[in-house]
């Protein structure tokens, strides 16, 4: 079972590693929450979840549920170099996601 298979609303908290790779960076979109390169390598790691990323934020939603927390240094660094038209390195972090309520 994956990560992604086993989590129900009864999970107040996701806690994941993402790796953002080199493919992730080359064909994620900048400046979009939906297609950036952390939103790429979110959901390889979580199919079957919605994603969206802020510039500091991670949010991951499924099934009526949404869970979200900050991103680390390391990822809103690569965000802003990929915002920015350069081309960060990959990189890999830990993120720890709260369930929320009232995001659909």
């Amino acid at each position: 079972m994956t990560l992604a298979q086993g989590l129900t609303a009864s999970h107040h908290t996701i806690e994941i590693e993402i790796t953002v790779m080199a493919d992730d960076i080359a064909y994620g979109e900048p400046c979009s929450s939906k297609g950036c390169p952390i939103a790429r390598a979110t959901l390889r790691q979580l199919p079957g979840f919605r994603v969206r990323v802020a510039s500091d934020h991670l949010i991951v939603y499924k099934g009526g549920c949404s869970w979200s927390g900050r991103l680390p240094a390391a990822a809103r660094t690569l965000i802003l170099l990929k915002d920015s038209g350069m081309a960060p390195a990959p990189v890999s972090f830990d993120v720890r996601l709260n369930r929320e309520s009232g995001w659909q």
